[in-house]
């Protein structure tokens, strides 16, 4: 029986490590063990030394400013140079397009703008890389396999997580081709230069793309993507075996013939599907030449499942994500990737777990001017916080950060923390009249001292709702 993988973590040597990481002449020297904490090695060792140095100056500089103390003579190194790029917002997939074709493979920190808007800095670079990753899924693009295609909703849902859309082998589709590579490109980007993505990819197509993971083509890998085909193989697998089975009698042609015609499925025959050689859920998939005029036999059923299977994670798929891997390997080493597991990767670029316990909250959020952690204001939003669903959580970050996601780590790796002030209101008015308001491009959030947790809660609601968050640029704060 297989270990899972986290029987081979190591606390203690993983502090240990990050404690080494953190050393910049044992990164220099490349004097590292084995057993590297995945997401901080990779940082440390492919986003090259400028990267790096600016990385632990970072630290250093945070060290320093809570000692309240600063060497100014202390020599400054690797200070990362930024690019600004102002787009449209009605235009953005095109944009998107553009600014990785251009500056995908630049050293430059990227920051977005949007025309004739005030917003810059972060908080709209942020928001960029929301909406981006939005409009990847987006249904019209045809990347993705779906699995509600008669809702109204533009965008792909997957509950397993998104997988490419097979391609007819016979058409070789370049934009499709090149819209992976851009997905690529841009994934490897958001990592980077440490932006918060939310594509939620099957770790199956990981799986795929890596030279390490081998997967084999067979129902129970279908099963990981679409549950509904591995249910309907399992059936269709019935009549091969039944078939095989008469095969391998020793009996007469004739008596085979006729015993392989009486085949039946919990009461049904083959023939009274009339499937044809195209891909379930895509008529335009031909799995053999002119497959929509070959239609499915006793005799051909193997063929038909193999097929079906190897059209769905095979070679239906292998140059949309090759196409990915070689975007992402543009802008840094797809093996780089090998340090996570498929499961791992699918968490870090999608909807990973995040802990929103009032403990976790407790600990990563910082109460000021006019607030502490014992006010009454506080605690209440606190409890508004851990008690809100998945969606109302994604909203609240949008709100707050420019970000859907919270960044690996939780609320403990928002830097700066999430900061809580007390928003003051001038007479006759109350606070009870003012909306939240937030400065995105420092987590800040100005919170009215409301009466009541109800008040509070529909008050942010709203202000979360009508897109209160006011962008300004992080330099004048």
């Amino acid at each position: 029986m297989a270990l899972p993988p986290s029987d081979f973590v190591n606390p203690k040597l993983t502090a240990k490590i990050n404690r080494q990481l953190e050393e910049p002449l044992i990164f220099v020297f490349s004097s590292m063990g084995s057993g590297i904490p995945s997401y901080l090695f990779l940082q440390s060792t492919f986003f090259g030394y400028l990267r790096s140095i600016a990385k632990w100056q970072n630290t250093n500089g945070r060290d320093e400013s809570h000692q309240n103390s600063r060497d100014d003579s202390r020599l400054v190194f690797g200070r990362l140079q930024r690019q600004k790029i102002r787009i449209s917002r009605d235009h953005i997939m095109e944009s998107t397009i553009k600014i990785m074709d251009l500056y995908g493979t630049s050293s430059f920190l990227l920051e977005i703008e949007y025309f004739d808007e005030v917003g810059t800095g972060l908080a709209p670079t942020l928001e960029f890389y929301s909406i981006a990753s939005h409009e990847f899924t987006r249904k019209s693009l045809g990347l993705w396999r779906n699995v509600d295609d008669l809702s109204g909703n533009d965008f792909v849902f997957s509950p397993n997580g998104l997988f490419p859309m097979p391609l007819n082998c016979d058409f070789k589709d370049s934009d499709i081709e090149n819209l992976f590579k851009v997905m690529g490109k841009f994934i490897a980007r958001s990592i980077l230069d440490s932006r918060i993505i939310d594509i939620s990819i099957n770790p199956m197509f990981f799986r795929i793309a890596s030279d390490v993971n081998d997967v084999r083509l067979s129902i129970e890998s279908i099963s990981e993507i679409d549950e509904n085909l591995a249910k309907s193989l399992r059936f269709l697998l019935q009549f091969e075996i039944a078939k095989k089975k008469i095969l391998n009698k020793d009996i007469c042609e004739n008596e085979k013939e006729q015993l392989l015609k009486d085949i039946k499925v919990q009461g049904m025959s083959i023939d009274e599907f009339s499937l044809n050689f195209t891909l379930p859920g895509f008529p335009d998939v031909h799995l053999i030449t002119n497959g929509d005029e070959k239609i499915v036999t006793i005799y051909t059923i193997g063929e038909y499942i193999d097929l079906i299977i190897d059209f769905t994670i095979g070679k239906g798929v292998r140059e949309q994500i090759n196409a990915f891997r070689d975007g992402f390997s543009s802008v840094l080493p797809y093996s780089s990737l090998a340090l996570f597991t498929p499961e791992e990767l699918s968490m870090l670029f999608g909807q990973g777990k995040e802990d929103w316990s009032i403990e976790t909250l407790i600990d990563s959020i910082k109460a000021d001017h006019g607030y502490n952690m014992d006010s009454r204001s506080i605690q209440n939003f606190l409890d508004i916080l851990a008690n809100m669903n998945d969606m109302e959580r994604r909203q609240f970050l949008q709100f707050i950060t420019g970000s859907p996601k919270l960044p690996i780590g939780g609320f403990k790796s928002l830097n700066p923390p999430l900061t809580v002030v007390c928003k003051t209101h001038e007479p006759p008015l109350t606070p009870n009249d003012y909306l939240p308001s937030v400065m995105a491009c420092v987590n800040y959030l100005k919170l009215p001292d409301y009466t009541t947790k109800k008040i509070m809660k529909s008050k942010l609601f709203l202000a979360i709702k009508e897109g209160q968050a006011i962008l300004v640029n992080e330099n004048t704060f």
